[in-house]
């Protein structure tokens, strides 16, 4: 697909401020909260604090060997325009790897049987032959993963499996150690406020200890892509940052890095700036693509309703 093709597809799923079009880009949102937020379908480059275009996106996703590419795992609008970037690098040819978090090293042997194979893989074999995790919505992942199939990468199944998580979990040590105490203290805060609040802090360390293990696995499932390509990461947005996540388990030979959020708007939170946190001065996103939310209900009140009764 030509990037020209990829930028008029993206103009009618963005905002009339980042191209042409509004009535056109507000139909297109399959989220509907928010859409007349003033930063929907805005992407903002962090470093500049300016906003850009999909082409200049895609320019510098291009310029770099490792692609972290994040999510809000039920948002369909991130999908939906992560896979047209996806489309793009793979037609141009630059990446050659391809990692999910959605999948654990216990379905790598399978996965690299469907890359292996000449034969043409329908839907449901693929799902079979992977034993698809449910707990993944698999009409989000289908596209890219049967796109990268099709397109002959190298697939990596990123994630730790659950025998590996309950041993994680219950081992002794306090951490894998590659962050320092100032990043241990703000994954530990963020786990506990991703949890609500309701976590006992006896389990933090768990927690984190857990967390780092995901981390450190996506990195290593991202090394040695064929052909000296770059390599992409499919995973959430925690995942993705570079001050907490991803990027800090990564061997110093690896090459540039870069990394992009699709973040749901906030009602009252209208400057860009304010949805990139960091830690140690080191920004979390190098872009984020601005959307409209999937839903507006409390989640924290919800789980504390369900946990009261």
């Amino acid at each position: 697909m030509r990037r020209s093709v990829v930028t008029s597809i993206f103009c009618l799923l963005l905002s009339a401020t980042a191209c042409h079009g509004q009535s056109e880009s507000q139909q297109a949102w399959q989220s509907k909260h928010f859409t007349d937020h003033p930063l929907s379908g805005l992407i903002f480059e962090t470093t500049t604090e300016t906003f850009i275009t999909p082409t200049m996106l895609l320019g510098s996703l291009s310029q770099n060997q490792l692609v972290l590419l994040g999510e809000k795992h039920d948002n369909p609008d991130h999908h939906r325009l992560r896979l047209s970037l996806l489309e793009s690098l793979i037609h141009d040819g630059h990446i050659s790897l391809l990692s999910f978090e959605m999948m654990d090293n216990s379905q790598q042997t399978a996965l690299t049987g469907l890359q292996d194979s000449n034969a043409i893989h329908g839907e449901q074999q693929v799902i079979e032959a992977l034993s698809w995790d449910e707990a993944w919505t698999w009409e989000f992942y289908r596209s890219p993963l049967l796109l990268a199939i099709q397109s002959g990468l190298e697939l990596r199944a990123g994630n730790i499996d659950r025998q590996q998580v309950r041993n994680i979990y219950t081992q002794s040590d306090t951490s894998i150690q590659e962050l320092d105490s100032e990043q241990l203290a703000a994954l530990t805060r963020e786990i506990d406020l991703s949890h609500c609040g309701m976590l006992p802090e006896s389990q933090f360390p768990a927690m984190v200890r857990v967390q780092q293990a995901r981390d450190r696995a996506l990195a290593i499932s991202l090394q040695n892509a064929p052909e000296q390509k770059a390599a992409a990461l499919l995973a959430g947005n925690f995942h993705v940052r570079h001050d907490l996540g991803v990027s800090n388990y990564l061997p110093p030979n690896s090459g540039s890095v870069v990394n992009l959020a699709f973040l749901e708007v906030i009602p009252g939170l209208e400057q860009a700036g304010d949805y990139v946190p960091e830690t140690g001065g080191r920004k979390a996103y190098d872009f984020i693509w601005f959307t409209p939310a999937v839903r507006t209900d409390d989640y924290c009140a919800e789980l504390q309703s369900s946990s009261d009764n």
